[in-house]
């Protein structure tokens, strides 16, 4: 399999020019410091071009020496799903990951113990992209077999690679919870969250935030399984940890802090979370609407149902209706984040015009 065979399926649109090796390479640097400087000021239509570039001249390089070069290869390719999500390619976004996870397959069978690694990295990013699509049986598999790679990876070296162990059994709670497997997902998540407590101790600011996040995954599992006691002691933990690591979680992560209060009848707190979600998340939507405004919708939501159960139905109606504008706008897009949230609004909705 030629690196330029796995390029072509990724994007014919570029064409493949004459230069010479030293060439290439001094164009590549320039388009390196063109895709960094892109990346940080978060202009990622910038940045996606950039990598693409660097995608198609690895790639002549690789047909010379592949060796050398299907590494880098395989490595920018794995950056393209995330430029394509960040600016709203799902499909793309999918089809790109599917490509990288071609040319990592192609290097372990030559390279086991040097490339399982970024397999099970890759495999893992490629279930997340997967349930965006609402492919989950797929994305299911996908992530099985990083968690059975990864396994294998800490067997023989724990200290090197527990680490992706986490990363994938999160997506594989994940996925489980996306099917309403929540005592699987409740399983997997414990295991990661037990994971990162440990390194978290070793080394809180390379480590809480992930620590945050499977807090959050374990609580919707507990929640699916009517622990909610245990749920809202997860998700609480998670938003303290947030609170001093990251907005940006913080504000999906207020929205879980809101239901899993609802389960407990603790009505007070709850609008003061779920409002908080609703701000955070609209000054993030301004800055990155592919990223942030299907959780904005789903916050809106969660918004519009609070308020009907406390009986403010002119409230309710207006959340709800901003809710269901916005996930519309994903519905063919990401159906995966945004049709349960959507069809849940319009319910809600339609219960309260009913009134």
């Amino acid at each position: 399999m030629s690196s330029m065979s796995l390029h072509s399926t990724l994007d014919g649109s570029i064409q493949e020019t004459e230069q010479t090796p030293k060439e290439i390479n001094c164009r590549l640097e320039n388009l390196k410091i063109k895709l960094s400087d892109a990346w940080e000021a978060e202009k990622y239509q910038e940045a996606l071009t950039a990598n693409q570039e660097i995608v198609q001249l690895y790639s002549q390089l690789a047909e010379q020496n592949p060796k050398k070069y299907d590494p880098k290869v395989a490595l920018s390719l794995d950056l393209m799903p995330f430029f394509f999500a960040k600016t709203g390619q799902y499909q793309k976004a999918l089809s790109a990951s599917r490509t990288a996870i071609k040319v990592y397959r192609h290097l372990t069978e030559t390279s086991p113990e040097q490339y399982k690694s970024e397999l099970a990295i890759s495999l893992s990013n490629l279930s997340l992209y997967l349930s965006n699509v609402q492919q989950y049986q797929e994305a299911i598999i996908v992530i099985q077999e990083a968690v059975k790679i990864s396994r294998q990876l800490v067997e023989k070296s724990p200290e090197q690679h527990k680490v992706k162990l986490a990363i994938s059994l999160n997506g594989l709670s994940a996925s489980l919870c996306k099917i309403e497997q929540y005592q699987e997902a409740m399983i997997a998540s414990q295991e990661a969250v037990h994971i990162y407590t440990q390194l978290a101790q070793e080394s809180p600011e390379d480590y809480e935030l992930e620590l945050a996040r499977s807090l959050d995954t374990l609580s919707l599992s507990l929640s699916g399984i009517g622990r909610h006691h245990e749920a809202l002691s997860a998700i609480q933990e998670s938003v303290k940890l947030l609170r001093q690591t990251s907005d940006s979680d913080l504000a999906m992560t207020l929205n879980n802090l809101s239901n899993c209060l609802s389960n407990n009848g603790q009505n007070l707190e709850l609008l003061s979370a779920i409002q908080e979600s609703v701000q955070l998340l609209r000054q993030l939507t301004m800055q990155d609407p592919n990223t942030y405004e299907p959780g904005l919708g789903e916050a809106l939501k969660t918004n519009g149902r609070i308020f009907k159960e406390l009986g403010q139905g002119k409230e309710a109606g207006m959340y709800l209706q901003e809710s269901i504008t916005i996930l519309e706008k994903y519905l063919s897009i990401c159906p995966g984040l945004v049709s349960r949230y959507y069809k849940e609004a319009k319910a809600l909705l339609e219960g309260l015009e009913g009134n």
